[in-house]
């Protein structure tokens, strides 16, 4: 769950990046570039959502554990 969090931030927000200053566009999400930058800052924070979700998943299996 976190890689995939972590490749959904990455994506997002680097997509917002270029969309805001420059003309380059990532071909993942170049089907949204009419809605660009909600979907690319949407994408990034599902990807942080994720990546939080993962770490405390992976606190409480360490608790149990213990």
């Amino acid at each position: 769950m976190t890689r995939i969090g972590v490749f959904l931030a990455i994506v997002g927000f680097l997509s917002v990046i270029l969309f805001q200053f420059t003309d380059y566009r990532i071909r993942l999400l170049a089907w949204a570039d009419d809605y660009q930058p909600g979907i690319g800052l949407g994408a990034g924070a599902l990807g942080v959502v994720l990546i939080v979700a993962g770490v405390m998943a992976g606190k409480k299996k360490a608790a149990a554990a213990e």
